[in-house]
């Protein structure tokens, strides 16, 4: 003899009492799964197929859904961020440097994950996409390349051209105005030009606005040296003024090089030149003198030189021979090119 199981139990054992076993999940019974599982897109497991544990099978979420939920229909959910499946984020933020956020994780919400921007970076996050992250490095706080309060510091201004993550170490310091400089990952080393700068130990228009063309120089471009830019005459003016003011212009007609310079006319014909006003203002007043033992003066010409050879001393001159035997002397013709 043996003993059998009831259905929709199954089993048997011979000559004893039978271990009757009774899986839920395809038996059809009060306490079986029957469609509850599979209505749901969802499998079953009953992890103890005997008839003596009953309402322990369990539904599960067919990958890449998660969750199990026993004696009923699991609530399925899906992190899009970590798991694989075709509308899943996959490497597409973490390959970007960035956090991946799936707010709604329910098996019928796809496609909803986003892109979020780690920190120092920043920018709005990105739906099914990584997102459009900055950092500026004047700002940012808590990278290695992030040092913007050292312009700060320094009294200067901090600027970042490109603030893509992949542009590192690309800030400048650049100098307040007046001050000129720039430093390229480190303050700048400022210098004031106080030719060219508006201060108020700048020249600004001393120079240039003068009555005649000058121009400025500032030697020394030291912000802690001030006021010691000169002004220098514009050819052919000559002069230089003291520090921080304006020259006082000449222009030796004589000498320099100008429209109404004589240039080489008394020097050509042996003679030389003066300058009797040698203010800019004053032009076409140079002379040409005749040299001694000549005399006779030109204003912006040659001389017409005279000499009276029984008075003056020259190597052509009568000197003593008249009077020395008691004569007197008569030069008839004084022109200078009548000697001898």
């Amino acid at each position: 003899w043996e003993w059998g199981c009831r259905q929709p139990s199954t089993g048997s054992a011979a000559m004893g009492v039978a271990m009757c076993e009774l899986d839920e999940c395809t038996a059809v019974c009060p306490s079986c799964a029957g469609t509850d599982c599979t209505a749901n897109a969802q499998f079953c497991v009953d992890p103890a197929p005997v008839q003596a544990t009953l309402n322990d099978w369990t539904c599960n979420c067919r990958p890449p859904a998660s969750g199990m939920q026993t004696a009923a229909p699991a609530v399925c959910v899906i992190n899009e961020c970590v798991s694989a499946c075709m509308t899943c984020a996959g490497p597409t933020c973490s390959a970007a440097g960035q956090d991946c956020t799936d707010p709604d994780t329910s098996f019928r919400s796809l496609a909803d994950w986003s892109c979020l921007c780690r920190a120092p970076e920043i920018g709005p996050p990105r739906l099914g996409s990584a997102a459009p992250c900055t950092l500026d490095e004047c700002v940012a706080v808590g990278c290695a390349t992030c040092e913007g309060d050292a312009c700060t510091r320094a009294g200067q201004t901090c600027a970042d051209p490109n603030i893509a993550p992949a542009f590192l170490s690309d800030w400048t310091c650049t100098c307040v105005a007046p001050l000129m400089g720039v430093g390229y990952t480190r303050p700048a080393v400022c210098t004031l030009d106080e030719c060219s700068a508006a201060c108020p130990t700048c020249a600004g228009a001393t120079c240039s606005g003068a009555m005649y063309p000058q121009t400025c120089t500032d030697n020394n471009w030291d912000p802690l040296v001030t006021s010691d830019w000169l002004c220098t005459c514009d050819d052919p003016n000559v002069g230089v003024g003291p520090p921080g003011a304006a020259a006082a212009c000449t222009l030796d007609e004589c000498t320099q090089v100008c429209a109404t310079c004589q240039i080489v006319t008394c020097s050509n014909a042996g003679q030389t030149c003066r300058d009797p006003n040698d203010s800019p203002a004053a032009t076409s007043d140079w002379v040409c003198e005749c040299r001694a033992p000549e005399t006779g003066a030109q204003n912006a010409a040659p001389a017409t030189c005279t000499i009276d050879e029984c008075t003056a001393a020259c190597f052509t001159c009568a000197g003593t021979t008249c009077t020395a035997v008691g004569q007197t002397c008569n030069d008839p013709s004084q022109l200078a090119t009548d000697r001898g």
